[in-house]
């Protein structure tokens, strides 16, 4: 098959789903393929995930400023048209800035927008979304969703169909630090019996919280032995401030992380509380190294988890509901919960990196 020339747009590196599967799909594909990575944002304050990136892959960052730019949106453009790639695949706010491009008859291109959320929830803004329908009913975009339910959220809102190929990550071996991550995990276990439970996301509305700390408040006051790690970068105040309020013997706020999977192996279960979701890269992390999942019936986790079998799946988004979630878990032997982790592993090969960029491959193509 003949090489292409594609572009992958993304206003950052930070730590995030989006993110991370971005710098996975760009490795990826740089096996077969010339990739471009554009970051708008300038790498020094936006790069956390910079020195994953494959030296094949080439890194442009447009160093923009806060707020609306039109120089970066003239700057993107002017990369695109000297680049002249096969493909230009955008994600987050960076559909936003090949607006330009979309309507330049000089560039030939063939444009993809993931829609890595709900549909409605990605929208910044009611203008935004008038500007996406627009482009996507002209056909100058294709839009790709990552999920079953992430589809049907996108044709409900727009009245259009979209493709759909599911999120990927590679996997990721043990690393050198391995054994300092899992002794730091070996100090919160209280007792020999206590069991330990992850939360990896961004510290924001979406993710829920602040219902997960009342969850384990409640938990830890009936004499439950367990333990919640919480991995993630710090975006609302508020929220960060009820965490920390509430660190403890048992509640502990680690920051950003790399080597979120060894984190995972040193773990029980991980817990994802989020009030909605595309298809959430921790998750599959979490499958690829068999740390059983509980989490609320989020967007595309419905389409990942069999309630039983590969993890279990809270009724609703309360604390209650939640809490019995956990409780459900809690009451599993160790035989259960070993037979839970082998299915996770399982799971994980429908959501590999290279099976994903098969999809994105043949949806560049054509063949989807």
């Amino acid at each position: 098959m003949k090489r292409k020339k594609i572009i992958q747009v993304i206003p950052q590196l930070n730590s995030g789903g989006a993110e991370k599967f971005v710098v996975a799909l760009c490795n990826e594909l740089s096996k077969n393929n010339e990739v471009i990575l554009v970051v708008l944002f300038p790498l020094n304050t936006s790069g956390f995930f910079t020195s994953d990136l494959y030296k094949c892959v080439k890194l442009i960052s447009l160093n923009k400023t806060s707020g609306f730019s039109l120089f970066t949106l003239l700057k993107l453009n002017k990369v695109i048209k000297i680049q002249k790639p096969d493909v230009v695949h955008t994600h987050l706010l960076g559909f936003y800035y090949c607006l330009l491009s979309y309507f330049d008859f000089r560039i030939t291109s063939l444009f993809f927008h993931t829609i890595h959320n709900d549909a409605v929830k990605e929208n910044p803004s009611y203008i935004g979304y008038l500007l996406k329908k627009m482009v996507f009913k002209l056909r100058l975009v294709k839009p790709v969703t990552i999920s079953d339910s992430g589809r049907e959220s996108f044709n409900e809102l727009y009245g259009i169909d979209a493709a759909l190929v599911e999120n990927g990550i590679a996997f990721s071996d043990k690393s050198v630090d391995y054994n300092s991550i899992e002794g730091l995990m070996s100090m919160f276990r209280i007792t020999k019996f206590t069991k330990l439970f992850v939360n990896v996301a961004s510290v924001k509305e979406q993710k829920n919280q602040i219902v997960l700390i009342d969850v384990f408040k409640r938990l830890i006051e009936m004499n439950y032995d367990v333990a919640l790690i919480l991995i993630g970068k710090k975006h609302n105040e508020e929220i960060f401030s009820y965490i920390q309020s509430n660190t403890g013997e048992r509640v502990h706020y680690l920051g950003e992380k790399t080597h979120i999977s060894d984190y995972m192996r040193g773990c029980d279960f991980f817990i994802l509380s989020s009030l909605y979701e595309g298809m959430p890269i921790s998750l599959i992390e979490s499958f690829s190294v068999g740390c059983v999942p509980v989490c609320t019936p989020a967007g595309g986790v419905v389409n990942m988890i069999v309630d039983g079998e590969n993890g279990i799946l809270a009724k609703g988004f309360n604390e209650m509901e939640l809490f019995d979630a956990v409780v459900r878990i809690l009451s599993f032997n160790k035989l259960e919960v070993d037979e839970m982790r082998v299915k996770c592993i399982k799971s994980f090969e429908r959501y590999s990196i290279t099976k994903c960029a098969e999809g994105y491959t043949n949806l560049f193509k054509g063949d989807v």
